[in-house]
C-alpha cells in the first residue's frame, strides 16, 4: 500500500521550480559566455585595427624622418661643395659658361 501524502503536490512544485531555476541559470550562463566571446572577438578585432593604424603612423613617421635626413644631407653637401668652390676658386661647367657668355657680351659692347 502506498502512502498518500497530501503535500506531495507542494514538493513536486518546489522541485519543478528548482529545476526551472537551474535551467534558467544554465541558459543565462551560456548566453553570458556567448556575449563574452563576442565581446572578446570584437576587442581583438579592434586591437588589430588599432595596431595596424599605429604601425602605419610609425612607418610614415620613419619615412618622413628618412626624407628629412636625406634632404638635410643633400643641402649640407651642396653647401659644402659651394663653400669649397668659393674657397679654392673652382667653378662648375655651368658657371664657366655663364662667365664666358658675360665676357663675350662685354667684348661685344665695347665694339
Amino acid at each position: 500500500m502506498t502512502e498518500h501524502n497530501p503535500y506531495k503536490w507542494y514538493k513536486d512544485l518546489q522541485e519543478g521550480a528548482e529545476k526551472s531555476r537551474k535551467e534558467q541559470a544554465e541558459n543565462f550562463n551560456k548566453s553570458l559566455a556567448k556575449l563574452r566571446e563576442k565581446a572578446e572577438a570584437k576587442r581583438q578585432s579592434d586591437q588589430e585595427l588599432f595596431n595596424k593604424v599605429l604601425q602605419k603612423m610609425h612607418d610614415e613617421n620613419e619615412e618622413r624622418k628618412e626624407n628629412e635626413i636625406a634632404r638635410a644631407k643633400a643641402e649640407a653637401a651642396t653647401k659644402a661643395e659651394q663653400e669649397a668652390r668659393r674657397k679654392f676658386g673652382t667653378k662648375t661647367e655651368n658657371e664657366k659658361r655663364n662667365d664666358e657668355a658675360l665676357r663675350q657680351m662685354l667684348r661685344n659692347m665695347k665694339l
